[in-house]
């Protein structure tokens, strides 16, 4: 039965024959052969005879060791194991015939420090601002999530460790969705994003380290007016916008009902202004002669910027009772009938 030998790649591997003292004097006729078979495709090479390496370039080699009693000759073959080396072993010569099945696992050592970093980019994607870090340090637990608190926009992230074998391989991960990372990555963190971690990997060793994300909301407040009106009146929702960095082009008045903008449609106008500093805006959207389909529409002030941000408020107009129409419709007392009053009752007083 042949014995059975595992190690790791890089570990030394010693196979030895013996060869007795009355046998040795014809090992030049015939020699002691080391012989090699592939545990995969059974194929056979021979590695050496007596002391001779077949292949030069192999790690094997080799030795004759007399031993103490001189009865026998001991034969040693001896090298660097790697992946290719599992298989099996055997030496063979007259009255002499051994062999040993060789068994090699990947040689892996866990990483030592792994840093993951998020810092934001700024408008020409270079980092600005401040660094966010989670560290695991060598020999050490994977640290607790660690909570940060950020804005909506363009962030670096790296992830990277020291040495491991084999070489460690990175997962970047967003919530359950993976993404193509390989250790640095340009990524979106915006208000749909609650996570980002970094898995790594090298053989039998695995290690993560996360981020929870406290995103400042992207989107600006919006605070807008609900007109009251009847039908065949001039209205208009006035919207008062607070942010940062505000732009009219981020906002558009969409329909409820099919999603069309009315800045294309007759008798609406869409009026957008903003103060210098960027953190206030006046959206208005304008109705010329309001018809009674108005009052079933709902009016949607939609934000919607570059880095995938949506907000919106739904506005409708409410319609006037009947008794407001009728006291808007009242006749207005003349100004001079106004006066005239006002100088009777003057004269009655003094």
């Amino acid at each position: 039965m042949d014995m059975k030998k595992t190690l790791t790649e890089g570990d030394i591997f010693t196979f030895r024959c013996n060869v007795s003292e009355s046998d040795a004097l014809d090992l030049f006729s015939n020699p002691l052969k080391y012989f090699f078979r592939d545990q995969t495709s059974g194929n056979q090479v021979k590695i050496s005879e007596n002391r001779q390496i077949v292949d030069a370039s192999s790690p094997w080699r080799v030795d004759i060791h007399p031993n103490s009693t001189s009865s026998f000759f001991l034969f040693e073959l001896s090298g660097m194991v790697n992946m290719e080396s599992s298989g099996t072993y055997y030496c063979t010569r007259k009255n002499v015939n051994n062999s040993v099945i060789l068994t090699v696992r990947e040689l892996t050592q866990d990483v030592k420090t792994i840093d993951f970093s998020i810092s934001a980019l700024d408008e020409f994607g270079v980092p600005a601002g401040e660094e966010f870090i989670v560290t695991r340090l060598e020999g050490q637990q994977d640290p607790e999530p660690k909570v940060v608190h950020i804005d909506s926009g363009y962030y670096q992230a790296i992830c990277n460790a020291e040495e491991g074998i084999p070489k460690p391989r990175y997962v970047l991960k967003s919530g359950n969705a993976d993404l193509a990372f390989e250790h640095m990555k340009k990524v979106l963190l915006n208000s749909a994003t609650s996570d980002l971690s970094c898995h790594v990997e090298n053989g039998e060793f695995a290690h993560h380290l996360k981020f929870l994300l406290m995103i400042n909301a992207g989107h600006p407040e919006m605070d807008c007016s609900s007109p009251t009106v009847a039908t065949g009146e001039d209205a208009e929702f006035d919207c008062l916008v607070t942010g940062k960095n505000l732009k009219c082009d981020h906002f558009s008045w969409i329909s409820e009902l099919d999603g069309s903008p009315f800045n294309n449609k007759a008798n609406y106008t869409v009026d957008c202004q903003v103060q210098e500093s960027g953190n206030s805006m006046i959206n208005v959207l304008k109705f010329k002669n309001v018809m009674s389909s108005d009052f079933d529409e709902g009016y949607i002030l939609k934000f919607e910027n570059h880095l995938d941000e949506t907000f919106q408020t739904v506005n409708k107009l409410k319609k006037k009772k009947k008794m407001e129409i009728i006291n808007s419709a009242t006749t207005v007392v003349p100004f001079g009938m106004m006066s005239l009053l006002f100088l009777s009752v003057l004269g009655l007083i003094l």
